[in-house]
């Protein structure tokens, strides 16, 4: 009968192989504390089993304080997210993909970061036991999405408060973006009418050739202003307009379009013809009165002349 043999009479090979495993574990243990993201392991019922040393340091709660209990239930997630997240455990148990979920989550002390979980089966021989929760804090980036969609936001508010009409132009002079006010000028019911159509069609086909010359050297120069067109509404109607134009650069400082400041200078138009009108009729009132000047002159002589005829001719005139 061969008696069991015990932790201390092992074979040398056997032991070798048993202080190189316990190794290996203690490696793995190691790398998974040191990684960026925090695991959280759970059984099928929620129930936490197992956290990494990235977890403790994010959420500041401990492993003492977590392992053993429901990790839902631990006041973490918001109400709508606990749901949420026993949602998708269901739909990994009946064998969908798991997705990745972008939620609040409160630590300890009671701040809210955004996290990105992705939750996987564990199984053991083929057979789901738990889930292995991974998760990434991504406070950051959404602190910076938050904050450009607050830029946009504003640039967006200025952007429709200009007074003059702005035409964002690509290389191929189609419109990638328009403000209000250049809905309004030209006549269309929305900004979606105007987006995607060549710039060109918002101006006179005489005023083409001029158009696209003054665009190549805004791409030049940088900058052209104050050119007058003929522009066209909706309706095919034309009207006088000034536009400035200006090259319009990535990030990266390459040239990507044009941007276009338009305004309607049909009231500026007619003022100048009536000051046209104007000045031209002082002119010819300046002229009216010099040609009366000029007649008075003789005329008068004349006037003199004639009454000393009539009184030479009148009879006992003289006496």
């Amino acid at each position: 009968m061969v008696k069991g043999r015990t932790a201390g009479n092992l074979s040398p090979s056997i032991t070798r192989g048993v202080e190189e495993l316990k190794r290996s574990v203690e490696r793995l243990q190691a790398l998974i504390d040191k990684a960026p993201i925090g695991i959280c392991n759970t059984n099928l019922k929620g129930k936490v089993t197992y956290v990494n040393k990235r977890f403790e340091k994010v959420s500041g709660y401990s492993r003492e304080e977590v392992v053993g209990k429901n990790g839902l239930k631990l006041g973490m997630f918001p109400n709508e997210t606990v749901k949420l997240l026993g949602k998708r455990m269901k739909d990994r148990l009946m064998g969908r993909p798991p997705g990745l979920l972008e939620m609040r989550f409160e630590c300890k002390d009671g701040h809210r970061i955004w996290i990105a979980i992705e939750a996987q089966l564990i199984k053991e021989q083929g057979i789901p036991v738990g889930f292995q929760i991974i998760s990434r804090d991504i406070t950051e980036r959404k602190q910076a999405e938050e904050a450009l969609r607050e830029s946009r936001e504003e640039f967006r508010k200025m952007f429709e408060s200009v007074t003059d009409a702005i035409s964002v132009i690509d290389l191929n002079g189609v419109i990638t973006e328009v403000n209000q006010r250049t809905v309004e000028m030209h006549g269309f019911g929305s900004r979606d009418e105007l987006l995607g159509k060549s710039a060109f069609e918002l101006v006179a086909p005489r005023d083409h050739e001029k158009i696209a010359n003054n665009m190549r050297k805004a791409l030049k120069g940088g900058q052209i202003r104050g050119v007058e067109y003929t522009l066209l509404r909706a309706d095919g109607s034309e009207f006088p307009g000034e536009l400035s134009t200006s090259a319009l650069k990535d990030a990266s400082g390459n040239l990507v379009g044009h941007i276009t400041i338009a305004k309607n200078i049909t009231e500026r138009k007619r003022m100048e013809e009536q000051l046209m009108l104007t000045d031209r009729l002082a002119s010819i009132g300046e002229l009216a009165s010099g040609i009366a000047h000029e007649l008075n002159n003789p005329l008068t002589s004349v006037i003199g002349f004639s009454q000393l005829l009539m009184e030479e001719n009148i009879p006992g005139s003289h006496g």
